[in-house]
């Protein structure tokens, strides 16, 4: 059961390049959530993109959904790390956060 979650974050490319390459970019990290999930790594992904609001902060993001354990190993592993220094190099504002169930 999804009890826990990880958010990713990210703003605007930070090279020019890679503005250019967005569609690009884009359906690279739809393939790798999809395997994710397709792998069990994860239980649910959504993808969101920011409609309003400031873009430069934030232009889009995505929720990995699953069990604590699978949010934890997903971050232990090492392929992961590399996707978040990608990110970090990529795009301003990249940012990583758990979340969990709010429980009555």
């Amino acid at each position: 059961m999804s009890d826990s979650a990880l958010m990713i974050s990210v703003g605007q490319p930070i090279r020019h390049e890679d503005h250019l390459r967005m569609p690009e970019i884009g359906a690279e990290e739809h393939a790798r959530w999809a395997r994710f999930k397709e792998n069990g790594s994860v239980e649910g992904v959504r993808e969101y993109a920011a409609i309003d609001g400031n873009t430069m902060q934030q232009i889009g993001f995505v929720i990995l959904e699953g069990s604590k354990a699978q949010i934890d190993a997903l971050l232990e592993d090492p392929g992961f790390r590399e996707v978040k220094m990608k990110y970090s190099a990529t795009f301003h504002n990249a940012t990583f956060r758990r979340l969990g169930m709010m429980v009555d």
